[in-house]
């Protein structure tokens, strides 16, 4: 069988500061040391990660190699903004210079601001909780966006809000790791699509041309049985639509 794709359509690879950036103390290594995260448990020198930090080039040529034209990654919020209302201008730097090894292999660059790794501190004033939470967040991307817009075709404020939330604040398998907690699922997706509407209006008031989205999961709910299909709508709905309805203009 032949597929054939639109001739924009861009084929790409994508990795997450937190999974793969080496000397960084965020909220995952203060989560792994509570014996949580599965992956750092059984590798040595786990915090090193894939030393996408110190080394890029290595995944970079991988994904040359595979002739991809578009690179995702992520920034670190905590390596950017290590206290709050500061900006680490030296971090700033090493992104730029990450951001021009990609282009310089002839890759597009798509930048997510917020891939599931946030600030200690922020984390420690409640997270996406908090009803701060989409003003800190718009005062860490406004100043990524004019750091960083030149070297960026496409801009993600978030990765996969929804699972993200249910899992950190209904499951708590990711950090903070509060298991149950129903209100701040729904609390920490109402800030975030706060955080989402702000930036888009700010990034499309300066840079008029820019391309804003956001990573959203997708599933296919069935249940078997009149009660199972009843749940599966339900779970369908808040799992999958009711976040980007919440953004559908942006």
């Amino acid at each position: 069988m032949h597929v054939s794709f639109p001739p924009d359509f861009l084929f790409g690879v994508s990795n997450a500061s937190g999974q793969v950036e080496d000397k960084l103390n965020d909220v995952w290594m203060q989560h792994a040391d509570t014996g949580m995260v599965s992956c750092f448990k059984d590798i040595p020198f786990a915090e090193e990660r894939l030393r996408f930090w110190t080394s890029p080039e290595i995944e970079l040529d991988l994904a040359q190699e595979l002739g991809v034209q578009i690179f995702r990654l992520s920034i670190d919020w905590g390596r950017l903004v290590q206290q709050k209302d500061s900006w680490d201008e030296e971090a700033a730097r090493r992104y730029r210079e990450i951001l021009s090894m990609i282009r310089a292999r002839g890759m597009k660059v798509m930048l997510t601001l917020f891939h599931h790794s946030v600030p200690r501190w922020f984390q420690d004033e409640g997270g996406w909780t908090n009803a701060n939470s989409s003003i800190y967040f718009q005062q860490y991307s406004e100043k990524a966006l004019l750091t960083f817009n030149d070297l960026v075709d496409f801009w993600l404020t978030l990765n996969e809000p929804v699972p993200w939330s249910f899992l950190s604040y209904c499951e708590g398998i990711f950090p903070p790791a509060k298991k149950g907690n129903w209100l701040n699922h729904r609390r920490a997706l109402k800030n975030m699509s706060k955080a989402h509407r702000v930036f888009y209006q700010k990034a499309h008031s300066v840079f008029p041309e820019i391309k804003v989205s956001f990573a959203h999961h997708v599933g296919f709910h069935q249940g078997r049985g009149f009660c199972n299909h009843l749940l599966s709508r339900l779970s369908d709905k808040f799992l999958h639509w009711d976040f980007l309805k919440s953004v559908s203009d942006t």
